[in-house]
């Protein structure tokens, strides 16, 4: 009798042990089929990036180069950064590099002069050059304006990295000065990725991808030994494409409306901004703030490409008053401030190319163009030849 029940019980455990077998082997195959016909849809028909810019009307359209630089920001990977959150890895493809220390390149710069200091360019990724070549971002077209001004051995760092918001702009620069690496001017170029944050949390002073930090130091470091052999599941393409079907986990779901999240936000970049004056006050460098174009701001006669970003209507509503929330906090502040909101008005050609902030390589030399002059100004004389 006992022999019995121990042989029931040994096939039980053999046929459950055999279940879950095939049920793992089923998930990999499936999880394999899904990740391989990505790859195949990806080299036949592009990414969803290359894709996207083959819609009618997008700037790039046709263009060679810009499939070659979408697959080359497609290999940059980051690192966690205790101070600043993350950073890049080196990088070196067509069109696009990415140097030792993380930095985006900024060919023409110029090597330090003597007692010369920097200029710091802080951003998300549109300072940084999401949609342009290494000679066609914001920084590489102020280097060439600054030499045609005849302002020489001042270097331009790029410490912008895509995501950012101004709170790591702010631990950027903190970063450095740290170490000893003082500017001679500091400029933040941000708005859209503070406004999106927002957005997304509901309060001002959040960033994006916190679910990932969060996981690490709330999730994962309490796993016991068993929970660790089920968890890397959320892992799987397959499984995350399945959950974002259901309308579960997607990370760019906004908060509801709210009134008062636009005037908190333009107070949180306000005192941030003051942190950094009193920064630069403290060691001797300027600061300037700017806020960046975007499709909410802009007054421009949009081009039928550019019209599907202020899509849905609400959202763009929402990012405009945001947009106007923050030059308001700032014009207050007493801090040096610029808004880029209207800097494309008489322009009739696509400047924009996502809800984002980013613009084309020639929306970026006017950019480059208009910041050009107030570095020029702000310099010390020393530095003109």
């Amino acid at each position: 009798m006992a022999s019995s029940l121990w042989t029931r019980l040994g096939r039980g455990l053999q046929d459950g042990w055999n279940a879950v077998g095939i049920a793992l082997c089923a998930f990999a195959l499936l999880e394999g089929a899904y990740i391989g016909q990505r790859a195949l849809r990806a080299a036949w028909w592009g990414t969803d990036d290359e894709r996207q810019a083959q819609v009618v009307g997008h700037p790039y359209a046709g263009e060679a180069w810009y499939r070659e630089f979408l697959a080359a920001r497609a290999a940059l990977r980051e690192r966690y950064d205790p101070w600043r959150s993350y950073w890049a890895h080196g990088l070196a493809r067509p069109h696009l590099t990415v140097d030792a220390q993380g930095r985006r390149t900024t060919p023409g710069s110029d090597a330090p002069g003597p007692g010369g200091r920097p200029v710091f360019l802080l951003g998300g990724s549109a300072m940084w050059g999401y949609t342009a070549r290494d000679g066609q971002t914001i920084p590489a077209f102020i280097a060439r304006g600054l030499d045609q001004a005849g302002v020489t051995g001042v270097p331009l760092t790029n410490l912008a990295q895509p995501g950012y918001t101004v709170g790591h702009e702010l631990a950027a620069l903190e970063h450095e000065v740290a170490r000893g690496h003082v500017p001679a001017l500091a400029i933040f170029y941000s708005g859209i990725n503070d406004i999106r944050a927002a957005h997304l949390y509901g309060e001002p002073g959040h960033a994006f991808f916190e679910g990932r930090f969060a996981r690490l130091y709330e999730v994962e470091a309490s796993r016991g030994f068993f929970t660790s052999f089920v968890t890397p599941g959320e892992r799987s393409q397959l499984f995350n494409r399945l959950a974002l079907a259901l309308g579960i986990g997607n990370i760019w779901k906004l908060q509801p409306r709210r009134p008062e999240v636009c005037p908190a936000l333009g107070r949180y970049v306000a005192a941030t901004a003051r942190s950094a004056a009193g920064l630069g006050r403290a060691w001797g460098f300027d600061v300037l703030f700017v806020q960046q174009p975007h499709h909410a701001s802009t007054r421009k006669a949009l081009t039928p490409f550019e019209t599907t970003l202020l899509e849905p209507q609400d959202e763009t509503a929402w990012t405009r008053e945001c947009g106007v929330a923050i030059d308001t906090a700032m014009a207050a502040s007493g801090v040096p401030y610029l808004s880029h909101g209207g800097l494309f008005d008489d322009v009739t050609d696509a400047v924009f190319i996502d809800r984002f902030g980013h613009v084309t390589e020639s929306a970026n030399a006017r950019i480059a163009e208009a910041l050009t002059g107030e570095i020029a100004a702000r310099l010390a004389p020393a530095a003109r030849e």
